[in-house]
């Protein structure tokens, strides 16, 4: 439960929330939709984070505690994306408190909060795609499941940074 809770933010709902945004910029619903599902994959993703904990500290209780980096790496990591991704959360309400996306104008003026919010927020989802891999590994999973894990995370991934990076970038040059 604890993998896919914090795999379906990462996966799912924060690559769709932002090509929501960019793609659909212009509808006043998106900035709704992007809302959504990011608050909704941020409150998933804490949840699995706390479930994460809970393991590992029953976990360290049955084993006393084995402080290798190969049973603390996930972990550190996990609470690095939270951290990260609840300053997405700030930067977000810094964005809308300084006006920096006028939806009724399709080439709005970004502000350097935009950039800031937007900018970490690939690194954000990359980071925690990649935190699903080490925590199969730390689990010592077998090789069988990590391709799957990597064939289910890889082809979504992909496919965000083919549409937010290539065919939304390629609509973009051509509309100006």
């Amino acid at each position: 439960v604890h993998g896919f809770m914090a795999a379906v933010p990462f996966v799912f709902l924060f690559p769709i929330g932002s090509i929501v945004l960019r793609f659909f910029r212009p509808h006043p619903r998106a900035l709704q939709l992007h809302k959504c599902t990011h608050m909704l994959g941020y409150i998933m993703y804490l949840s699995a984070l706390g479930m994460g904990h809970f393991i590992n500290d029953r976990k360290d209780a049955l084993t006393d505690g084995d402080d290798s980096l190969r049973h603390n790496c996930h972990g550190i990591i996990g609470t690095v994306v939270a951290v990260l991704l609840t300053m997405q959360v700030l930067l977000a309400f810094m964005c809308r408190r300084h006006g920096d996306f006028r939806f009724q104008n399709p080439r709005p003026q970004h502000h350097i909060w935009s950039y800031l919010h937007m900018i970490p927020g690939h690194f954000v989802i990359s980071l925690g795609v990649l935190n699903g891999g080490v925590g199969l590994w730390e689990a010592e999973g077998s090789d069988s499941a990590m391709l799957k894990m990597y064939i289910v995370v890889g082809v979504p991934a992909a496919l965000w940074l083919l549409i937010t990076k290539v065919i939304i970038g390629c609509f973009s040059r051509w509309r100006r």
